[in-house]
């Protein structure tokens, strides 16, 4: 139980960490450019997604691992699920929402997104890899 709590908490901190640094300094005025964001964001609904999301993750690489997962193994799976939700956030959120241009849209998306899913892959697999131990 322990190896899924650190993996949703190492999700949170790096989820946290690079789509903060994202939304607001890095890519602060290509959001804002945004007009249907919100000016507040209700912060325990991403803290919920990124919980869930998280835990989704750490399962499928016991499911697919069980003990004998490692840096790699946590890697491919973080990467697998970061181009499943990437192309959601990249491509789908470009087709249905004003952005001021599709392209900055899709290049600050999906550099942020494989960033993170890549970050957190690593903590992933050396997660499970010290659990297994």
């Amino acid at each position: 139980m322990m190896v899924h709590l650190f993996s949703v908490l190492a999700f949170i901190a790096v989820t946290f960490a690079v789509q903060a640094t994202s939304h607001f300094v890095i890519n602060k005025a290509h959001y804002d450019s945004v007009g249907i964001l919100r000016s507040e964001i209700i912060m325990p609904l991403g803290f919920l997604t990124m919980t869930i999301q998280g835990l989704v993750m750490s399962l499928a690489l016991q499911g697919w691992q069980g003990g004998a997962a490692n840096l790699h193994h946590g890697l491919w799976i973080a990467l697998a699920f970061g181009l499943f939700l990437g192309a959601y956030m990249s491509l789908t959120e470009a087709a249905k929402y004003e952005v001021p241009s599709i392209v900055a849209w899709i290049r600050t998306e999906a550099i942020s997104t494989t960033i993170q899913f890549t970050a957190f892959g690593l903590a992933l697999g050396l997660i499970h890899q010290r659990f297994a131990q």
